[in-house]
């Protein structure tokens, strides 16, 4: 009996310092066989992911490369053709300039002739005056719209005048067909 126990005390020693291998089941075994083939698939697995992520990221890497080289373009198309279109404005403008120019122009020319017309017309018109006989004077009707001011001038008299000789109260009021004395 004092061997027994002196056997059983010695496999516990063995067994609690390692230096005894105990026999597994050959459940245990596959079992063992089955968590390490998992295990194995599991770092297969997560290792195809990184290589995946890795692969993307350098798809999205070659993208914004891509993407970039792109829109320095565009800026340089755009940059050349806000040039163009600067200069075809300031061809548009110059050529605009030049019909103002034109115009202006034209506007003298008119301005002189139509300066001239009724400089004529005036002399016709101080001609006619001045051939009417003087002892009993002119007479003029008013017509719609016509003011003192208007009648004055187309007879080349002043408005006092005219105030004067018909001893008009108010001036700036005339009746349609009232007749004025012109002097």
């Amino acid at each position: 009996m004092k061997f027994f126990v002196y056997l059983v005390s010695l496999s516990v020693v063995l067994l609690s310092t390692g230096c005894l291998t105990t026999r597994e089941t050959p459940a245990q075994v596959e079992a063992r066989r089955r968590e390490a083939m998992v295990e194995r698939e599991r770092r297969l697995a997560e290792e195809e992911t990184r290589r995946q992520i890795q692969l993307s990221l350098e798809d999205t890497d070659t993208q914004v490369h891509t993407l970039r080289q792109e829109m320095s373009r565009m800026r340089s198309e755009i940059n050349q053709a806000q040039a163009q279109d600067v200069q075809r404005l300031e061809g548009r403008i110059s050529r605009l300039e030049q019909q103002i120019n034109a115009l202006d122009q034209q506007r003298a020319k008119d301005r002189e002739e139509i300066i001239s017309i009724l400089s004529n017309r005036m002399a016709e018109l101080m001609q006619q005056s001045r051939a009417a006989p003087a002892s009993g004077g002119r007479s003029h009707t008013v017509a719609s719209g016509e003011t003192l001011s208007a009648i004055a001038a187309a007879w080349g008299v002043s408005p006092q005048a005219i105030i004067r000789a018909n001893n008009i109260q108010n001036p700036n009021v005339l009746r349609v067909g009232q007749t004025l004395t012109i002097p």
